[in-house]
């Protein structure tokens, strides 16, 4: 039933569960509680609160029988185990958020870098081919102005 449910229909469900076991305290009662808080198809999954329960009051209790003890430690183990990988997930993407973080910053400020260098680099050149043309419109200026050569004398 659980997997099937929606989101708010599970969280009935839980609440439901919740409410039994802890009406009657039955370790069978406890028992489904736990194994449904920490069900991975459930929508608001609490695996390490769930093996805890599991570990403290489901597999400790003496109304639970040998078959459901075992599936309780079974259970608590996965629960635990899972709860793990995903804190270990959650480090190492809050690792990964600030390593990129990191780079960004650091590509930013190379990119600053980068435009000012471009800029400085483009002021230069424009600078360079104002002074071409200048001295491309000298030379113009003096082709324009100079006397013709005069005729070299024939020599005997």
């Amino acid at each position: 039933r659980l997997a099937d449910a929606d989101a708010e229909s599970q969280a009935i469900l839980l609440d439901n569960l919740y409410a039994g076991a802890k009406e009657t305290g039955s370790a069978v009662d406890v028992l489904k509680y736990a194994l449904a808080l920490g069900s991975s198809s459930c929508f608001n999954s609490k695996p390490r609160q769930a093996g805890e329960l599991l570990a403290r009051d489901a597999a400790l209790n003496p109304g639970v029988n040998d078959d459901e003890r075992a599936l309780a430690s079974v259970f608590q183990i996965e629960y635990l185990s899972r709860a793990q990988l995903q804190e270990e997930l959650a480090h190492r993407r809050q690792q990964l958020d600030s390593e990129v973080a990191a780079t960004d910053a650091s590509t930013q400020q190379k990119l600053q870098a980068l435009s000012a260098e471009n800029a400085r680099l483009s002021r230069d050149r424009d600078e360079l081919q104002k002074k071409l043309d200048a001295i491309a419109e000298i030379e113009r200026s003096l082709m324009d102005r100079e006397p013709e050569t005069p005729a070299a004398p024939d020599l005997p």
